[in-house]
């Protein structure tokens, strides 16, 4: 994963990993798979981020400082 406000975060030798059996996958894969998990757990939706309010609140100062 990239994040532009960090570059290198997540550089890391994963050499260790490897050696004790980590296989990689592409990532459409991990995407799909952590989907179809999510779907077929069979609990209230996972929430993360803002509440819409806060969020729209957070937007409209931003705006208004622009």
């Amino acid at each position: 994963m990239w994040e532009p406000q960090f570059p290198g975060a997540h550089t890391y030798d994963a050499a260790k990993a490897v050696a004790a059996g980590l296989r990689c996958r592409p990532f459409a894969q991990t995407v799909a798979d952590t989907l179809a998990w999510d779907q077929q757990r069979g609990q209230p939706d996972l929430r993360t981020g803002l509440s819409r309010e806060t969020e729209t609140e957070l937007l409209a100062t931003w705006h208004s400082q622009r």
